[in-house]
């Protein structure tokens, strides 16, 4: 994931982590041969804050 917000050394595993993470990913793109997880993102996907497009096209994906 390219981004210069944060360390990922101390990003840490919880779940407030994750979520900011994904966020991210969705938002701002990952490097070239990255994947989301989608097992993740189906757990996370109602507390993400994304817009509405995002959000429907993830569903529309991982339906």
């Amino acid at each position: 994931m390219r981004t210069w917000e944060y360390d990922p050394a101390t990003l840490g595993t919880d779940d407030a982590a994750v979520q900011w993470k994904l966020e991210r990913q969705v938002l701002y793109g990952m490097n070239r041969g990255e994947k989301l997880d989608a097992r993740l993102l189906r757990k996370f996907l109602p507390k993400l804050h994304l817009p509405p497009e995002y959000r429907r096209f993830l569903r529309l994906v991982l339906s």
